[in-house]
């Protein structure tokens, strides 16, 4: 794949997310994080399709989540 399309497609989720409040954001319900995966995924799948997973990690806690579409996991 093109890495500029894909940089392009996480720079767009980057600078809807990057010092925002969560609670704040359009369509993403309570900042859980498996609310955040499904979220970014809706939004990547579109110029993205053939992303396969989205996973996040919460350092500060040890946390992290992964998302597969809908259909794979």
């Amino acid at each position: 794949m093109d890495l500029d399309q894909l940089k392009a497609a996480l720079d767009g989720i980057r600078g809807i997310l990057d010092h925002n409040m969560l609670n704040d954001i359009e369509d993403l319900g309570p900042p859980t994080l498996e609310n955040l995966t499904i979220w970014i995924w809706d939004k990547l799948i579109v110029s993205l399709p053939m992303l396969s997973e989205v996973e996040i990690f919460r350092d500060s806690l040890g946390q992290s989540c992964c998302y597969e579409g809908p259909n794979n996991g």
